[in-house]
């Protein structure tokens, strides 16, 4: 009776509103009768997205907008986002702007201990961004205050392990991807800021590689328990992200495989799809950029790669003896796995003695070792160079079992495999220490 109310006003020709609902919900599906004179919409977004426009034209949108999704954020998500993007197109994109704030109306770094409510706005608030194109328009030092402190609160929601669950702190990273990732530097082919690039210093030293079956029930024969005496040597903290590899293959013309699009969406994921070949051009292509004659940039060696996860304490784990699937990426529990590649750091607990990030899970990583049976005595500076068509990897990956990601686990693979769990990343050496080049 309101819809028709309302229609009498704009159509006050003989029953020409009667007329116009029964077009609308005959011919064009848009209503459905729900009972004698209420009507209500078959589509859920389609009414989220009228919700969105009759919100836009009330009295302080910007706050009644922020209010509403406070109250019921899984009522009013979807609109709010939804809301900002029509605001923005309709030339109020400064109220759209002014909804976000009203989300995160203070950094994040003014909050002690922001709890999981906090982190799941700012989710919304990315969300509302990317509707209006922000990252692309901003234009003033308010839009850009808001667009900087939304990235840094997503980026503290990716790495709040103790606050939100994996899936939680995975959406927080695909949204900072497209908003753009603080912690890499376009313009330094998006390695990571810092003057260390992302490469981590692991000190010279010896390490026991391989497994015990005594202290892990996991190890393999393969394992051979063995020490092995290293050079120092840098590794990156990150896998190789999409972004890193795009810039090199964009520069070079590098081809692609045909899906590597699919599998490569966002920027600050591992990048998939890439053979041992791939990732020895992408190698050889940083250290040429970087052009220090005193180093070079290659895969690491198998044993480089074992003492960067595991330290120097023989952990079965990066993190530790025990699996916590809040601390890596890998494919079991099934109701607690993501399914996918995440973006690098999402798991922050799973680091390294070292500080090193997605050592365990989240993607299998080329080592620049054929594959080989271990020695039994000790080595120095371990490297298997013999040419081979088999390359091992390392590390298990989101789609492998929690036993695969252990620090002692190998596998290999022909060398010409790409597979969407599979990536890799770098290691930096002296050029006169023994090496894998």
């Amino acid at each position: 009776m309101e819809l028709l109310k309302l229609l009498k006003k704009y159509l006050p020709s003989y029953d020409g509103a009667e007329r116009f609902v029964d077009y609308v919900r005959e011919r064009a599906g848009l209503l459905i009768r729900h009972k004698t004179e209420v009507y209500t919409f078959p589509h859920r977004t389609f009414q989220e997205f009228m919700a969105a426009c009759h919100l836009v034209g009330s009295k302080d949108y910007p706050g009644k907008a922020a209010k509403l999704l406070r109250d019921n954020p899984d009522l009013w998500r979807i609109v709010f986002v939804l809301a900002a993007g029509h605001a923005a197109r309709n030339f109020q994109l400064g109220n759209a702007v002014a909804s976000v704030m009203r989300l995160c109306p203070i950094s994040v770094g003014e909050i002690s201990n922001p709890d999981g409510s906090a982190f799941q706005r700012a989710v919304v608030a990315g969300e509302a961004l990317l509707e209006i194109s922000l990252s692309e328009v901003a234009r003033d030092d308010e839009e850009h205050i808001i667009l900087n402190r939304v990235r840094d609160w997503l980026l503290a929601a990716m790495t709040a392990d103790d606050v939100l669950q994996p899936i939680e702190r995975v959406e927080a990273g695909n949204i900072l991807a497209q908003l753009g990732d603080p912690r890499f530097d376009p313009e330094k082919w998006y390695l990571p800021k810092g003057d260390d690039l992302g490469f981590v210093t692991i000190p010279a030293g010896s390490f026991m590689m391989g497994s015990d079956k005594k202290k892990d029930p996991d190890a393999e024969d393969d394992e051979v328990q063995h020490r092995v005496a290293l050079s120092e040597y840098e590794i990156g903290r990150y896998p190789v992200t999409v972004a890193q590899y795009r810039a090199f293959v964009q520069e070079t013309g590098w081809e692609l495989d045909d899906d590597w699009q699919k599998y490569n969406r966002y920027d600050n994921h591992p990048v998939v799809n890439v053979s041992w070949d791939d990732a020895q051009a992408y190698c050889q292509w940083l250290a040429e950029k970087l052009a220090d004659k005193n180093q070079c940039i290659t895969l690491p060696s198998e044993a480089q790669w074992e003492r960067a996860a595991r330290g120097t304490d023989w952990r079965i784990y990066p993190w530790g003896d025990d699996i916590d699937i809040n601390k890596v990426n890998c494919g079991v529990p099934s109701e607690k796995s993501i399914g996918g590649v995440s973006p690098v750091g999402c798991y922050p607990g799973g680091s390294s003695a070292d500080k090193l990030k997605d050592m365990a899970g989240n993607v299998l990583e080329w080592c620049v070792d054929v594959e080989g049976e271990y020695p039994v005595k000790e080595v120095i500076d371990s490297v298997g160079t013999e040419p081979g068509a088999e390359r091992v990897i390392r590390g298990g990956s989101w789609f492998n079992e929690a036993r695969y990601c252990r620090c002692a686990s190998r596998n290999w693979l022909q060398s010409v495999n790409r597979s969407d769990n599979l990536g890799f990343r770098c290691a930096r050496v002296q050029v006169s220490s023994k090496s894998s080049k």
